[in-house]
């Protein structure tokens, strides 16, 4: 049997009225329309994720330049106390 569309129904094997025919197909439209949506939300989703982690990666590296001039500090200073407590 082959679809046919004449008149106000739509033939298949089986057969549907016009009217759930075409709430079928706003329903469906529907559905497109918001996963559409959604696929550009996650999309920036992921951008702004991605913003993120080069911002996070480059506190990182500051930060731990940071970290190693303190280290060298800290080792000057113990340094310079093991000195003073040799000379006093």
């Amino acid at each position: 049997m082959t679809p046919t569309t004449d008149g106000p129904y739509f033939l298949t094997p089986r057969v549907l009225d016009q009217q759930a025919f075409d709430e079928l197909g706003g329903t469906l439209r529907t559905l497109i329309d918001d996963a559409g949506r959604a696929g550009l939300d996650l999309r920036e989703i992921v951008r702004q994720a991605g913003v993120t982690d080069a911002a996070a990666a480059k506190a990182s590296a500051r930060l731990l330049e940071r970290l190693n001039l303190a280290a060298g500090m800290l080792k000057a200073f113990q340094t310079q106390i093991d000195q003073a407590a040799r000379i006093g």
